[in-house]
């Protein structure tokens, strides 16, 4: 088995795409015990990488926010609008209510 393989149809070698461990683990129960440790290390595995790649992609575009806001030559107070801003739509709050 192929694990991180994009082009398999097989969700054991893309365990990023099923909702949670216990679907994982329903899987691996089908093709037999002997897997659970191999499959388990799989999926913490994927989900390190995963968090490891989120983690790079949040430090870059950051990086390409304060090349924004040099470009645009905004001042302290109106970068923390803008970031302000971003923050009340990540959290869904909506100041219009």
């Amino acid at each position: 088995m192929n694990v991180g393989n994009p082009s398999s149809k097989n969700l054991l070698e893309r365990p990023w795409l099923l909702q949670d461990e216990t679907a994982f683990l329903k899987r691996v129960q089908a093709r037999g015990k002997d897997m659970q440790s191999w499959a388990l290390a799989a999926l913490h595995s994927a989900r390190a990488e995963t968090a490891a790649l989120t983690e790079q992609a949040l430090a870059i575009e950051r990086q390409i926010d304060q090349m924004v806001y040099g470009l645009y030559g905004l001042a302290e107070a109106e970068i923390a609008v803008i970031e302000g801003s971003r923050m009340d739509v990540a959290s869904g709050s909506d100041e219009a209510s």
